[in-house]
């Protein structure tokens, strides 16, 4: 825990997080991704700050709203959105912000209660959740809800109402299976012959949605005092074969606001737990920092990230990639080609100290009821 002073001047300015579904950096061009899908956020991502080299914190949803919001990693085993011990009052975004006056909002296309979403962000001070019951049942195209552009035309309508400063989470669905989308929107199509026409086609039609949503924002009143942050909730599996396939986590991280953000790329490794304390010291002012993430500006910390899928885990710590699972013996790879395999025993065992401790201290702070802040006063 730490008492600090953010280096932004924008600490009114309003925040707009957006999990965009299956958001892999392999899809998009500005990350130098296999497949070039995503020309509206490459457009966007030239008025911002991009961490091309940025990893999910699990493979599922809730992994990425978890770390996202509250700053951990997630552990292994059943989401603690939906575990007893996990009910608590984290010192996550929405509730450092409530402190300073701000409404916080959960836009999602799709049932809110889906993985105990809402029950755990309204206990974490949302103020607000709007989920597929909110939307016309004709809007209504599968078991993913709304489109995606439905759901970002509802965010703006509720977003122009609010008066006080406002934190909005808005989670996206399209870009996920059965990839039902409009047919009548000006979205790129892929060859219909392309054995993956349908996946890709769902890509562009979420990335065409994430454009129409920020073009929109600009033109607000409200839209040159807000920061605008993209990222993926995760990744895909492309690889199968592979012990545990990077391109699951690779998701971009994008951050926009000419005014605290200087436009640019970065080749920093970083993970969604760094998102809180990143954005909380783009805005500015005192805040406490009860999270394991820091400022992905920064170059104090070690970069690194660390996540999860089933039984394995994966450790980022430049230039290495440490793959964990609970049963067999832990393999180092070189992180930039995670083809080519490292015996060094006494680099397996410093990044094995230092992925456990994420861990461990996370476990630590839940079992022990530390995760919360009932005594911050920013000033």
């Amino acid at each position: 825990m730490a008492r600090l002073e953010g280096s932004g001047t924008g600490r009114d300015h309003n925040v707009i997080i957006i999990l965009m579904e299956s958001l892999t950096a392999e899809f998009i061009g500005s990350c130098r991704g296999r497949k070039d899908l995503a020309p509206e956020f490459d457009r966007i991502s030239e008025n911002g700050l991009l961490f091309r080299r940025f990893y999910s914190s699990g493979g599922h949803t809730y992994s990425g709203i978890f770390s996202t919001v509250t700053g951990l990693p997630t552990p292994p085993g059943r989401s603690l959105m939906k575990r007893g011990e996990g009910q608590q009052r984290f010192s996550g975004i929405a509730t450092v912000l409530k402190e300073r006056g701000y409404h916080s909002m959960f836009f999602v296309t799709h049932d809110p209660h889906f993985d105990n979403m809402q029950g755990f962000l309204v206990a974490n001070d949302f103020d607000r959740v709007i989920g597929q019951p909110d939307y016309p049942a004709s809007e209504v195209v599968s078991s993913l809800g709304v489109p995606d552009h439905v759901m970002f035309d509802r965010a703006l309508e509720e977003l122009n109402a609010v008066e006080e400063p406002f934190l909005a989470l808005l989670l996206t669905g399209s870009h996920h299976g059965p990839f039902i989308i409009p047919r009548d929107k000006p979205y790129p199509r892929v060859d219909p012959s392309d054995p993956e026409a349908r996946r890709y086609n769902a890509f562009s039609y979420a990335d065409w949605s994430l454009g129409r949503f920020y073009d929109r924002i600009v033109q607000t009143d409200w839209g040159k005092r807000t920061l605008l942050v993209v990222t993926g909730d995760s990744g895909v599996i492309l690889d199968k074969q592979k012990e545990l396939d990077l391109a699951l986590f690779h998701v971009p991280l994008l951050l926009v606001d000419d005014s605290l953000v200087p436009p640019g790329v970065s080749r920093r490794v970083g993970g969604q737990k760094d998102i809180v304390a990143t954005v909380m010291d783009a805005l500015g002012g005192v805040w406490v920092n009860n999270t394991l993430g820091v400022d992905l500006r920064s170059s104090e910390a070690a970069p690194h990230a660390l996540f999860i899928e089933g039984r394995a885990t994966g450790f980022i710590l430049p230039p290495y990639l440490l793959l964990e699972r609970r049963f067999g013996n832990p393999t180092l790879y070189r992180f930039d080609d995670d083809s080519s395999r490292i015996d060094d025993a006494e680099i397996v065992s410093r990044m094995k100290v230092y992925s456990n401790a994420l861990l461990s201290t996370t476990y630590a702070m839940v079992k022990t009821m530390q995760v919360g802040l009932p005594d911050i006063t920013p000033q």
